[in-house]
């Protein structure tokens, strides 16, 4: 294995990432385009965030007053146990 820095390693690995997950939205993007209409292809939006507290409301926390994430929560996927 060849010596290489740590900063080599973390630009190559996040120069794969980037690049696999830019492959793998593109046949999402461009694909239902021109192969039917909009309501056929699905609508996705997803949230990632670093802090490992969900503090809403369709989390249980009563104590905050978040309306739109609720209601997109009610009616999207909520996931419970995702860790």
């Amino acid at each position: 294995m060849p010596n290489r820095s740590r900063r080599d390693f973390l630009a190559s690995t996040l120069r794969g990432v980037a690049g696999s997950l830019v492959a793998g939205a593109l046949p999402c993007l461009g694909a239902g385009a021109a192969s039917g209409p909009a309501a056929a292809r699905y609508n996705v939006l997803f949230f990632a965030v670093d802090d490992l507290r969900p503090q809403t409301r369709c989390y249980g926390c009563e104590k905050m007053i978040t309306p739109h994430i609720d209601a997109l929560a009610a009616r999207g996927t909520l996931f419970l146990r995702a860790y």
